[in-house]
Formats: structure tokens, sequence, C-alpha cells
């Protein structure tokens, strides 16, 4: 088993780190400070990759292993944990999924414009009364001669408040817990959502972080 990072990895590393010291780590104290989302610095980051480290470069991502992702990720951090867990989302939370359980026109509508900077990924799984229990969700997708319906409330929608597209988690078959449970791709521009401020935190602010209503 090898553990030294490769001459690549340490390269990137290399890369992400003076990106953080020269480019977060200046606005970092005002971004959690003011609760500010960092487009400007996660313009930069898509720029360099970090946001799509893992999607492949079919795709527009920086196609590199994870190892180079958690580094990266070891990287922003130490300068910054909101702009660290922006790109998480992005690319473990929404990107990743598409990538793996998509279909291929939901890859081919979303992937590029996730790994370029067109759009911003959310993640909506935490309700009020459930927290992050994904079995016990209350947000109803009920299917209609139109589709699916989504009725709701998320909480602490990391990333809501720049998504152009957030993973929605609800029960399709509610009672029966984990196995009632689907994950739909919904545009934040879809009629009937609604995004509302949500609470303050006592750190890791500028997450962009909102409630939200189907």
């Amino acid at each position: 088993m090898i553990l030294e990072l490769s001459d690549d990895q340490k390269a990137f590393q290399a890369q992400i780190a003076r990106f953080a010291a020269e480019r977060v780590a200046p606005q970092a104290a005002s971004i959690d400070e003011h609760g500010r989302f960092p487009l400007d610095v996660v313009r930069e980051a898509t720029a360099l990759g970090l946001m799509c480290v893992t999607i492949g470069k079919e795709w527009g991502g920086a196609g590199r292993d994870y190892v180079s992702y958690a580094v990266a990720l070891e990287e922003l951090a130490k300068a910054s944990a909101v702009v660290a867990v922006i790109a998480a989302v992005n690319n473990s939370l929404v990107a990743e999924p598409i990538a793996k359980f998509g279909t291929e026109a939901q890859k081919q509508t979303w992937l590029r414009r996730l790994s370029t900077g067109e759009s911003i990924g959310a993640f909506a799984l935490s309700e009020e009364q459930a927290g992050s229990d994904a079995a016990n969700q209350q947000t109803v997708a009920s299917l209609d001669e139109r589709g699916y319906v989504i009725n709701g409330r998320k909480v602490w929608v990391a990333n809501a408040e720049a998504a152009d597209l957030v993973i929605v988690f609800a029960a399709t078959n509610p009672g029966v817990r984990g196995r009632g449970i689907s994950a739909f791709l919904v545009p934040m521009d879809t009629p009937g959502i609604a995004r509302a401020a949500t609470a303050d935190s006592l750190g890791v602010r500028g997450l962009g972080c909102m409630d939200k209503k189907t």
C-alpha cells in the first residue's frame, strides 16, 4: 500500500494551498462575520476544478481521484470551512449522485453546468421535526397526471441562496420509512418553490443556507 502522495497529487495540493492562502483566507473572517455567500470565491474555485473535482473531464470536471479531492478540501478548510463545505456539497452531494445514478438526460442537462460554474447545486434533506433522518421525512411526493408534486419544508439547505438545482428528499410511499424515500432533482426556478432566510448559526456561516418550501 502506497501512502505517500504522488507527484501529481502534491502539485494539485500545492496549487490549492496557494489559492486558499491568497484568495480564500483574506476573505474568510468577513464571510463568516457577515454570513455572506462568497460567490466571487466560488467562481474562482470553479476555474480550478474545485466544485467538481471527482467528476469526469468529459463533463467538464477535474477528473481527479478521491485522494486529490480530500487534500483539496483540507487546504480549503484550513482557510475557510465555509468554502470547503460549499465545494463539497456541490461535488459530493449533488454532482456525484447525478453522475452515478442520474439518467443520461439528467447528466447532459446538469453535470457540465455544475462542473463549469454555470450552476450551483444545493442539498435538501433536513427538516424541523426530522433533522437529517432520511427515513423520517415529512415532505411528500405524490404522483398525478403531470408527474410528481412535492409538498413540504426543508431547513438548512446548504448553497440554496445561490443554487440553480436542488436535490430534494421526499416520501413517495409514506409509512414505510427508508424504503419509501426518493430523491428528486428540482430546478430552483420551479413554480411553487419559496426560499426563506434560515436562523443564524454559531459558525460556518456564509453557506447560503435557507429554508425551502415546495
